[in-house]
């Protein structure tokens, strides 16, 4: 009995640091997403470029935010449970 509880120990907290792996990575590419959509949003004030880029920054920093959050919630739900 000690080692498969040994490997269910090691494997959970495997899973937990690749969790939180996947959490930083999905902040840095929130982080880098929005900072890049602010810049196109001033480019468009500043007259040199159109406002379309930045919207579509923004709506894939959306769509990024909801897949971390669709991906990382239920694994904070089944720790929690």
């Amino acid at each position: 009995m000690g080692y498969p509880l040994a490997g269910l120990i090691m494997g959970l907290y495997l899973a937990g640091f690749m969790s939180r792996i996947a959490e930083y990575s999905y902040m840095a590419i929130n982080f880098l997403l929005y900072f890049h959509a602010l810049y196109h949003f001033r480019s468009y004030w500043n007259g040199k470029t159109n406002k379309t880029i930045g919207v579509f920054y923004l709506l894939l920093l959306i769509v990024n935010t909801l897949i971390a959050a669709s991906i990382i919630l239920p694994m904070i739900t089944c720790w929690l449970v």
